[in-house]
């Protein structure tokens, strides 16, 4: 006998739409929460890598600043001051690990302000993309991390903030004055890490001055607080009595180096466009259809005109500051992600307005999945890190392994005491083996650039490692120095235009290696010479 059907009861009552709505707002939220939390551990993961080739550079003169000495004078290179002073700081606090920790805070506060900038101007719907696709991108570019772009976006964005919460209408208020000022004061801080990093304070100049008489003000006070930074720095060197060291290696070659052909130019472009990958097309969009807003008028009212008239303005702009050396490397491309964080978002606004799907969530679902499309099927980064690495020379990027190896043999063959030389530009060699050089020239490329070395510099620097004989001398293959093996050197010939010299040129230096040192070790292209007994 069949049990009897239950008597039927009324309908379950469907759940509110709005509370559906909710739902998936909150769901989404997570979502991105933990999005956001990948990238952001994906870029600190690329950052602690042992430090490499420019990053050591920095440490390196930064060491001899706590040890008494003074950049450019005592330990030559051509970046600005404020690298060294930021590494100097971390490393009187913690160490190396402290460069670390120093790169940690730098991602994450340009993380908040990338959000800040791209939600007030377009929505935090529309920012949620932007910070995913700058994290992504900003690891792939600053591996290693401790680069002067990394830095210098910090106050890019921080600039971009201010820059657009500032009204014209209320161009009096204390408010609007002090941002100009503030904005100006990060302007020559990014000139003190590396001059061609103005490109957002050129962008806001160039704004500023078309919008007519209101504007000058903030054009003035900007120029106050950029002026006021230039002057604290300037009298600094001159009273440490490195301002002339300074003018000649950070104005006097930086001339020099970017001094390239038009060819060079384009091919840096090409690799520009080649390495953002997927960003190169959106970013084109964003930049056509931005314009076109802005040449119609259509942006005049909307809340985010200041930000979309600086993004078009400074697109350009950066690009031709970023190849204008004519070289690759990848993380000159740091530069466009604040160009790039605005339009994206711009993009996401045009996507969120033209779909006027409701609730909201169905709008931000598709964000999210082209978000996880572009970013996790390995479109995105594993491009990024492929053509980051593509475009670097193979043969002056060395593993872990190979590192450790050179730094043991010197320490080994070594006192603490001693001083080596590294022939070539792999300044790790000092700073992971704790051995200084002989020479002020710890990498050589100033001695072999037309258009800035001498004779006075070369005659320096041989008459240095003579009269200091460094105990180790390392022969580390670079393609734009003549090798110190007699036999090689006489058949070597330069491959780079824009490094060029005759061996002759260091026949004493030669002459004094020929005599006084023997090989002892190679390692992978790495041939490592040491003092004869006498």
């Amino acid at each position: 006998m069949k049990p009897p059907h239950p008597a039927p009861g009324p309908p379950p009552t469907p759940e509110p739409a709005g509370h559906v709505a909710h739902r998936a707002e909150r769901l989404l939220k997570f979502a991105w929460a933990l999005l956001i939390l990948g990238a952001f551990v994906v870029a600190l993961d690329y950052m602690v890598a042992p430090p490499g080739r420019d990053s050591s550079t920095f440490i390196y003169v930064a060491e001899g600043i706590l040890a008494g000495e003074l950049p450019y004078a005592d330990r030559w290179d051509h970046k600005g001051p404020l690298i060294y002073l930021l590494n100097a700081a971390a490393l009187a606090v913690a160490g190396v690990p402290g460069i670390w920790l120093l790169n940690a805070i730098f991602l994450v506060v340009s993380g908040w302000l990338v959000f800040k900038l791209a939600a007030n101007n377009f929505g935090r719907t529309a920012a949620l993309p932007a910070l995913v696709l700058f994290l992504a991108y900003f690891a792939g570019f600053n591996r290693g991390g401790n680069l002067t772009e990394g830095y210098s976006i910090l106050f890019q964005l921080l600039a971009l903030v201010l820059f657009t919460s500032t009204r014209l209408e209320q161009d009096e208020r204390r408010r609007t004055v002090l941002a100009a000022l503030a904005i100006g004061m990060l302007g020559a801080m990014a000139f003190l890490l590396r001059a061609n990093l103005i490109g957002v304070w050129l962008a806001i100049g160039i704004l500023w001055a078309v919008q007519g008489r209101p504007a000058l003000k903030l054009i003035a006070w900007s120029s106050v607080g950029g002026v006021s930074i230039l002057s604290a720095a300037s009298a600094l060197l001159i009273a440490t009595g490195s301002w002339g060291a300074m003018w000649d290696a950070y104005i006097a070659y930086n001339f020099a180096y970017v001094d390239a052909s038009l060819t060079s130019r384009i091919k840096a472009f090409i690799v520009l466009a080649n390495s953002l990958n997927i960003l190169t097309p959106l970013l084109a969009l964003g930049w056509l259809i931005g314009f076109y807003h802005l040449a119609t008028g259509r942006a005049r009212r909307l809340q985010f005109y200041n930000a979309l008239a600086v993004a078009v303005i400074l697109g350009p702009v950066e690009v031709a500051l970023i190849v204008m050396s004519g070289f690759s490397w990848g993380h000159y491309y740091l530069a466009i992600l604040p160009v790039a964080v605005v339009l994206i978002a711009f993009l996401a606004w045009l996507l969120i307005r033209e779909l006027k799907a409701r609730p909201r969530a169905v709008s931000a679902a598709i964000l999210v999945a082209l978000t996880f499309t572009a970013l996790f099927a390995g479109v995105a980064p594993n491009r990024v890190f492929k053509m980051a690495d593509k475009y670097m020379n193979p043969s002056e990027i060395l593993t872990t392994a190979r590192q450790d190896l050179v730094v043991s043999l010197i320490r080994e063959q070594s006192h603490a005491d001693d001083r080596i030389l590294v022939w070539g530009a792999e300044s790790w060699i000092y700073t992971h083996s704790e051995r200084h050089a002989p020479t002020r020239f710890f990498y050589q490329y100033p001695l072999v650039k037309p258009g800035y070395s001498n004779a006075a510099s070369r005659g320096e620097f041989m008459a240095d490692v003579i009269r200091h004989r460094p105990t180790i001398i390392v022969d580390t293959g670079n393609h734009r120095l003549a090798p110190l093996d007699p036999l090689e050197r006489s058949t070597w010939q330069p491959t780079d235009y824009r490094y060029v010299h005759d061996p002759s040129d260091f026949k004493p230096f030669f002459d004094f290696v020929d005599a006084e040192y023997k090989p002892f070790e190679e390692v992978e292209g790495f041939t490592l010479y040491r003092l004869r007994e006498r």
